[in-house]
């Protein structure tokens, strides 16, 4: 045999070689890169279903409430704590917390949670013998839990992406037309 035909051969030999290791380790990288995609893709839905089930906990602590029940309540005689609210809040995210969906709330909500928790029950323990739901408390006691909850709301749609529901103008228009 010809040596060009041999040295042309082996380098046609290699080259094939070469392409196909080449080839494999490219296409194991873009089913990787897809795997991974699929699998953030489930946990972020994972995550989207906490959180709105954590919204769902939350809604004890909104600011009107149809029956007049909320956490702050203010009138001409001051500003108060619903005890029960609190406690039943708290109880609540526990049970939350504590479930499949708990693990997936970010660590700076978490840490909000419990740092809200300990002011509010370290205010409520401050009145051990108030009688009844209500515990008169100073307007910057309530502000700080006030500001603690929003402060997790506000959060709680940037975590999910949500960090205004307001489309601009053009383009509402443009999705009305379409």
């Amino acid at each position: 045999m010809d040596v060009d035909i041999v040295v042309a051969l082996i380098s046609a030999g290699f080259s094939a070689l070469f392409g196909t290791v080449i080839g494999h380790f490219l296409i194991v990288a873009r089913y990787r890169k897809e795997g991974l995609s699929d699998l953030r893709s489930k946990v972020d839905e994972k995550i989207l279903s906490a959180y709105q089930k954590l919204w769902v906990v939350m809604s004890p602590l909104a600011y009107y409430d149809l029956q007049g029940e909320t956490l702050i309540k203010r009138n001409a005689d001051g500003v108060f704590l619903n005890r029960q609210i609190v406690e039943q809040f708290f109880t609540d995210f526990r049970t939350f917390f504590y479930s499949e969906d708990g693990m997936l709330i970010s660590r700076p909500m978490r840490e909000k949670v419990f740092e809200v928790r300990e002011f509010a029950l370290g205010v409520m323990a401050e009145h051990p013998d108030d009688p009844g739901p209500y515990i008169k408390i100073s307007n910057t006691k309530a502000k700080k839990i006030e500001n603690g909850f929003d402060w997790l709301r506000k959060n709680i749609r940037r975590d999910v992406g949500l960090l205004d529901t307001q489309f601009p103008g053009k383009e509402m228009e443009r999705l009305e037309r379409d």
